[in-house]
């Protein structure tokens, strides 16, 4: 039995109001593909309901059509990493909040299960200045429950060197994909390898870290209800069953920064359907107290839904202060 954290965009506005929140992301990706602004007016503003929409085929639509979504989801997705490695290095222009990494260091002591609906690297990247003296110039399977494939052939040996080296380790799962998860952009992915891209250093940058790609688009998975495609990549999917069996076995359940969207009907049913039992504490760590939404989302009598870390002002950064100490 471990504690469970879900971490929202709200979570990565916390570390730095650099980050942005979805209607700063769908503003900022929109910006980058100006041909296409008329088209994606149609979504409201909205980024991951454009992705959720492009990254479908539709039976209505030619071939042809469907296609043309899905260059321009995968355009979508290139743009998505580029806001984002730009809001991390603006970010990182200050030392990283010393509260993150005291919530790091209470991960790794309590072997914590974090689940993360960001695409963003800043915990990989606290995550490396807590463990440098164990984990310096290794790759991330520390604390990803699978083994990556680096980018560069050099560094094949400290994947296999590193993986579950340390059973210690806190676990991160990336439902949504990870800005420095790169694929080829298949329609059908299956079995292909996912490489990892480095990217997860923003506070002590490195030449060996920036990987630039050319041929690979980051592997972002959308808040779809129908995720066949995706779940057809063995790392995708086992990470999805790894991280159900976590909540299974919580203790607690802490929601930092995340809404829990009407649109991410998945992430929906994947807390309804893997509760721990009856009554598990589940809090919320919010600017705003979404008791009710959260109450009319998930089982009743199953979690205990609790709103002291619910406040106007610096939530995520006093809940972990208060955690930690």
């Amino acid at each position: 039995m471990s504690d469970v954290f879900i971490l929202g965009a709200g979570f990565s506005r916390a570390v730095a109001q650099e980050m942005p929140l979805l209607a700063d992301l769908s503003a900022a990706v929109w910006s980058k593909v100006p041909e296409e602004k008329v088209f994606l007016h149609s979504f409201g503003g909205n980024i991951e309901m454009a992705l959720t929409y492009l990254s479908q085929s539709h039976p209505w639509m030619a071939e042809a059509e469907n296609l043309r979504n899905r260059a321009l989801f995968l355009d979508l997705a290139s743009a998505v990493r580029e806001v984002l490695l730009d809001s991390m290095r603006k970010a990182a222009q200050r030392p990283c909040p010393q509260w993150l990494l005291s919530l790091i260091h209470y991960w790794e002591s309590t072997q914590a299960q974090v689940i993360t609906l960001n695409y963003d690297t800043l915990v990989e990247s606290a995550a490396r200045l807590c463990t440098q003296v164990y984990f310096a110039g290794l790759l991330p399977d520390r604390y990803y429950p699978f083994p990556m494939t680096p980018l560069r052939r050099e560094w094949e040996e400290f994947s296999l060197r590193s993986y579950k080296s340390d059973p210690a380790s806190f676990r991160l799962f990336k439902l949504h994909g990870s800005i420095n998860w790169l694929y080829s952009g298949s329609v059908s992915p299956g079995a292909e390898t996912v490489y990892y891209a480095a990217l997860d250093d923003v506070w002590r940058p490195s030449p060996v870290l920036e990987l630039g790609v050319t041929d690979k688009t980051p592997l972002i998975v959308p808040p779809v209800a129908e995720k066949v495609v995706y779940f057809q990549h063995p790392h995708v999917r086992g990470m999805w069953r790894e991280a159900a069996a976590a909540v299974k076995c919580a203790t607690r359940v802490f929601c930092l920064g995340y809404s829990l969207p009407d649109l991410d009907i998945t992430m929906r049913f994947f807390l309804n359907r893997n509760h721990p039992g009856n009554s598990t504490p589940f809090l919320l760590v919010d600017l705003r107290d979404l008791s009710d939404h959260f109450r009319e989302m998930l089982p009743q009598h199953v979690y205990d839904l609790d709103s002291l870390y619910v406040r106007p002002d610096d939530p995520v950064p006093t809940f972990a202060d208060r955690l930690v100490h």
